[in-house]
């Protein structure tokens, strides 16, 4: 592998010599970079795949197993500092891997976006959060940095009927839906306060 701010100029020869490529992620440092690197791929029919392993981390098939319709998706991946990725911000090092995933989850266009950031030891950012808002609704409150002193690798998924806790890092989730039948509406105010609803609780590794 080589560093971010190298992936074009690597790539590129090699597409053109008819080689396919497994690139680390992200893909380039500009998307104009991204996009020559596309374009010679296509022109030879060469298979240019991007290393987004999170893709393919077990925990993830949970969600496959349940209808759940996401309306809110909390994702943290924090980790020590690093030397290695200093050349791109904490976004195009840590972040897109749960932008990725969140995009496939809300399975929806995006509406919005807002996103804070802030350098910390390095001269790019080193700490940042963004919202996604969904054209379906649905929303997504991304964190990553990468000056934490313990590595988290965690994201939630929030639905009406229920909620989904997944571990990148120990590849475990743990699942939480409503009983059937189950209505906090139905409560008066006195008893919803001792009534505890009786749902169900799954752990998946």
């Amino acid at each position: 592998a080589v560093p971010t701010s190298l992936h074009h100029a690597v790539v590129c020869p090699l597409l053109r010599r008819g080689v396919h490529v497994l690139v680390e992620k992200p893909m380039a440092v500009t998307l104009d970079e991204a996009a020559e690197m596309r374009r010679l791929a296509d022109e030879r029919g060469l298979v240019l795949q991007v290393g987004h392993v999170e893709r393919f981390n077990p925990v993830l098939s949970v969600l496959s197993q349940l209808e759940l319709v996401p309306r809110f998706i909390e994702a943290n991946r924090l980790a020590p500092f690093n030397y290695r990725t200093l050349d791109v911000s904490v976004v195009m090092d840590l972040m897109i891997h749960d932008i990725d995933i969140v995009l496939q989850i809300a399975g929806s266009p995006l509406a919005r976006l807002e996103a804070v950031g802030s350098n910390v030891l390095g001269k790019h950012v080193d700490i940042a959060n963004a919202r996604l808002t969904f054209e379906n609704g649905c929303v997504a409150n991304i964190t990553a940095s990468r000056v934490s002193f313990e590595p988290v690798r965690k994201t939630r998924v929030f639905a009406h009927d229920g909620f989904v806790s997944m571990d990148f890092g120990t590849r475990r989730a743990f699942v939480v839906t409503k009983a059937d039948g189950f209505d906090l509406g139905s409560l008066d105010a006195a008893s919803s306060a001792t009534v505890q609803p009786k749902g169900s609780f799954k752990e998946f590794i």
